[in-house]
């Protein structure tokens, strides 16, 4: 018997997948040939490096190339650029290869002469200020003290670094602090950014007999288990160092 015909259902869920398919392959060639475009334009205006060359270079040009600048790599760059750089020394000298360029200078050139900055100068910055936050909370962890989120909001509106007119960044600073939601949100960036995670503090040896009575009565006010820290060493970047820095959440957050 020859084969039946298709129905007309079939026939019609046929094109709406045959359709659903040339709309993702037309989506795909849409957005390669867009940024074929604009690699073109900034190729033509001696601006191809990439985005996050520019953060690096303008960190190393505001802050340090090391350790500031290296620590800052290893979170955006792929793990494949350093090859066998394993020390911060070796490391310096690999992203120098990268950031070292007219290309790469140019662009931060650019990125600071616009006022107020774009999202590049921002972030920037934006990584300067939480480097040396996560120096100073490592510190304050040595001697068994653990700040709450507001304390951390405050020491990064110290920590940020000097710039000119910027009525967007000192708005952000000036709420960070005292915005319940807005310094929540930037607690969870900066978890995920520098793979900091909820744990316990475990410095208790280094507290004063009046340090724990202190935190005995507090224990109702302030959750005793998810404080915020990580392994991270915001001096040599090694994830499993011995500082690790630890931060009280309060429940109200």
């Amino acid at each position: 018997m020859p084969p039946a015909a298709p129905s007309a259902r079939e026939v019609l869920l046929q094109q709406i997948k045959s359709t659903t398919e040339f709309q993702q392959v037309l989506k795909q060639t849409t957005r390669a040939v867009q940024k074929a475009y604009n690699n073109g334009g900034r190729r033509d205006a001696g601006l191809r490096s990439k985005r996050s060359w520019v953060v690096l270079r303008l960190i190393a040009d505001r802050s340090s190339m090391n350790p500031h600048a290296v620590l800052a790599a290893r979170r955006l760059l792929p793990g494949g650029v350093w090859q066998d750089a394993r020390t911060l020394a070796e490391q310096e000298v690999r992203l120098r290869d990268l950031i070292d360029t007219p290309e790469v200078h140019i662009a931060a050139a650019q990125a600071l002469a616009v006022v107020p900055w774009k999202a590049t100068a921002v972030k920037a910055v934006r990584i300067i200020a939480e480097l040396r936050l996560l120096r100073r909370i490592a510190e304050m962890n040595s001697r068994g003290v653990a700040p709450n989120s507001k304390m951390v909001a405050e020491m990064l509106v110290q920590e940020w670094p000097d710039h000119g007119l910027q009525p967007g960044v000192n708005s952000w600073l000036s709420r960070l602090p005292l915005d319940v939601t807005l310094r929540r949100r930037w607690l969870m960036r900066l978890r995920r950014f520098w793979g900091v995670h909820y744990r316990k503090l475990g410095s208790r040896a280094h507290l004063s007999p009046a340090d724990q009575r202190r935190k005995v009565l507090k224990k109702k006010k302030t959750t005793s288990g998810p404080i915020l820290g990580t392994t991270f060493d915001p001096t040599t970047g090694v994830q499993n160092g011995a500082i690790k820095v630890t931060v009280g959440i309060q429940k109200r957050l």
